[in-house]
């Protein structure tokens, strides 16, 4: 019998919207290891693929006392549509960005042509629940909303 560790305690308000998986909320900090070279289309919508490394963890909602945020996530990005951020943001490695959205452990995540590994995912990273802030590391970051 397995156990999800990736459900959230308590229904945190981002489980009312219909992207939700029922994971916790998390705002994070990381550096940009990866970015993939050409969006997916899953689902009808065009996702951005990269891996965050060296997280901080801001902010969780929802979070699990047994749940760590793993040290290298992999982090879909919706965009091009009425439900995700308007454009691409145009992540480069090596510099730092600042996503929230909702947080889906290895245990639960599915293998994938870019996550083939099942690194732990953030998903759901634009509105109405999540955003992306890129670059961090200056006075003035762009802010990506949908």
């Amino acid at each position: 019998m397995s156990h999800s560790f990736t459900k959230a305690v308590g229904f945190p308000r981002h489980h009312r919207f219909k992207h939700s998986l029922g994971g916790p909320l998390i705002r994070v900090v990381g550096n940009i290891e990866k970015v993939f070279p050409s969006s997916d289309n899953h689902n009808g919508a065009n996702h951005q693929h990269l891996i965050l490394n060296n997280i901080t963890v801001e902010y969780s909602e929802g979070m699990p006392s047994d749940l760590q945020v793993s040290d290298e996530i992999f982090v879909a990005v919706r965009f091009g549509d009425d439900e995700g951020l308007v454009d691409p943001v145009p992540f480069e490695a090596g510099k730092k960005t600042r996503i929230q959205g909702e947080y889906i452990d290895s245990a639960e995540a599915y293998p994938t042509a870019d996550n083939p590994s099942r690194l732990p995912v953030l998903h759901f990273t634009h509105h109405p629940v999540g955003f992306v802030e890129f670059p961090v590391d200056n006075a003035s970051p762009t802010l990506h909303y949908s």
